[in-house]
């Protein structure tokens, strides 16, 4: 793993709800990184999904497909939430992933999520 620079943009129905840079890692297909909040990502990824996970105070599991609705866990305060999200775009790049989704309750969308991690 090399160590890199990351900076991580989350945008839920076109306003920005988080956004942070922090020390990391990269390898082929991972990378690793804390969130400043107690929190740590791993993220696994190729052109075809994207695996999304964190562990701290909130954790999260979730995978991405494009064209497919997939769930995911989040667990916050004792609380476990069972999620649904169809992805509609994921672009792998060298340097750069995004990833543009909708959470989706009974089929339908409830929010739109657009995640860029790029790193250095």
């Amino acid at each position: 793993m090399e160590q890199v620079k990351i900076t991580f943009l989350m945008t839920v129905d076109g306003k920005t709800e988080t956004i942070f840079r922090t020390d990391g890692q990269s390898g082929e297909g991972v990378l690793a990184f804390p969130d400043g909040e107690g929190g740590n990502y791993l993220i696994d990824y190729d052109d075809t999904a994207m695996r999304v996970r964190r562990t701290g105070p909130i954790e999260m599991d979730f995978a991405f497909m494009p064209g497919t609705q997939t769930a995911g866990v989040l667990r916050t305060a004792g609380t476990t939430f069972r999620l649904s999200a169809t992805t509609r775009r994921l672009r792998v790049r060298n340097d750069r992933v995004e990833l543009e989704y909708d959470l989706v309750n009974d089929g339908e969308p409830i929010s739109r999520h657009r995640l860029s991690i790029e790193w250095k």
